[in-house]
């Protein structure tokens, strides 16, 4: 919704899907971890040590994709 500007704002955003802006702010930066960390993830086979909280606890990621994988201790590709 923000990049094809249907709000304006990660306020309006937030408004739109009924949660806090903190909340939604924290998520945003998600958007940008590598696919293949994202694609991992949602199947459930990231490292076992990669919960909410660590991966919350090390924003602001690396724009990097080669520098979130070791971050977020997955093996290189």
């Amino acid at each position: 919704m923000l990049r094809d500007r249907e709000v304006k704002s990660i306020s309006d955003l937030a408004k739109k899907e009924r949660v806090s802006r903190t909340y939604l702010s924290r998520l945003v930066p998600l958007a940008l971890l590598a696919p293949d960390i994202t694609e991992t993830i949602l199947e459930g086979r990231q490292p076992v040590d990669l919960s909410t909280e660590r991966l919350f606890s090390l924003m602001p990621l690396p724009l990097s994709w080669v520098e979130q994988r070791s971050v977020l201790g997955f093996s290189a590709r």
